[in-house]
């Protein structure tokens, strides 16, 4: 059969994805967490929409109602005691942690959660013992929204 007319020339507009990362550089020095602290990050942060904002070096602001995947990750010094990684939601300890398993490894979290209630947020904390991290950028952050409602 005979070729129908031409749709409608389709939007030019470019999709992203919110995100936020950031680090924490300790310099020369090793940088010990105690029991109950949050992790600091403090460096030059990288970030794309409105939906995460960063209000102090240890607490991000979530602003928008949806799913986020936080993934931190901090290398640790050999001396470091094992105490564990945890994320603070809304001022409340999420129940998930992350231990740290042998000073000098890397301890690793990643996690979703869904936020329904704005602003809502988030801090990274040490729970347990303090956990020591190494010299130089040894902890970062990246949030990134997954879903919008």
């Amino acid at each position: 059969g005979a070729t129908g007319p031409a749709g409608a020339n389709g939007s030019n507009a470019t999709a992203t994805i919110d995100h936020y990362y950031n680090y924490n550089d300790a310099g020369a020095l090793n940088l010990a967490i105690g029991a109950n602290s949050a992790i600091p990050f403090a460096g030059n942060a990288i970030s794309s929409g409105t939906s995460i904002t960063q209000t102090n070096n240890t607490t991000f602001s979530i602003n928008e109602v949806g799913n986020y995947q936080i993934q931190f990750v901090g290398n640790t010094t050999a001396l470091s005691l094992l105490g564990s990684i945890q994320l603070k939601v809304g001022g409340v300890n999420n129940p998930f942690k992350f231990a740290l398993l042998s000073g000098g490894s890397p301890v690793v979290l990643t996690q979703v959660i869904r936020v329904t209630t704005l602003p809502t947020t988030i801090q990274v904390i040490v729970t347990g013992l303090t956990v020591s991290f190494a010299s130089g950028t040894s902890t970062n952050i990246t949030i990134t929204r997954l879903t919008r409602s």
